[in-house]
């Protein structure tokens, strides 16, 4: 990733992960996860299946904080259920592992 464009030096944590570069990157350790517990068993079934929850609850949290008020209320959700709707939606989409 270039820092080129930020006229004030490196970009802010905040300025990160609002990137598509941060998103790719994201994907691809999701997708390693994944591919992680396919192979795993037992206990470490379970805290590999923890850990990938975890980060796509962390992820989804941040993408929906950085949607304004109208935005939410557009897609139905307020603004103080955010982290129980990303971990429903992260449990949900780990179901199968």
């Amino acid at each position: 990733m270039s820092y080129a464009n930020y006229a004030n030096g490196p970009a802010s944590a905040t300025q990160r992960s609002q990137t598509p570069e941060f998103y790719a990157v994201h994907a691809a350790a999701s997708e390693a996860f994944c591919q992680a517990i396919d192979s795993a068993s037992g206990l470490g079934h379970h805290l590999l299946r923890w850990a990938l929850v975890k980060m796509r609850v962390n992820a989804t949290v941040s993408e929906l904080s950085a949607l304004d008020d109208h935005t939410l209320r557009d897609v139905g959700i307020e603004r103080g259920h955010i982290r129980q709707i990303a971990r429903r939606l992260a449990e949900n989409s780990v179901a199968g592992y």
